[in-house]
């Protein structure tokens, strides 16, 4: 792999990161005041969507990847947000 290889595969790699992070920011804004549930089922659409569009959209793999891997990220602290929530006090 030469030199421009790899700044694209970095490139593809932060551009994941920076999208699905936005989509996080944008999840969590649409639910400020409402209970981690409400997120998760928003968060749990968006994935949908970017897998999705990932079919009919020509996205570098490795940004797909990474963003599907930072969204599901941010899946399992809503989920984990979401359960503490039920908890009996």
């Amino acid at each position: 792999m030469n030199e421009l290889e790899k700044l694209a595969l970095n490139l593809n790699i932060t551009m994941g990161r920076v999208t699905a992070l936005q989509t996080l920011v944008y999840t969590l804004l649409r639910i400020h005041h409402q209970p981690a549930g409400a997120g998760l089922s928003n968060l749990n659409a968006a994935i949908a969507k970017v897998e999705a569009d990932a079919l009919t959209t020509p996205i570098p793999e490795q940004m797909l990847e990474e963003m599907l891997r930072v969204l599901r990220d941010g899946q399992k602290i809503l989920q984990a947000a979401a359960a503490a929530a039920q908890t009996p006090k």
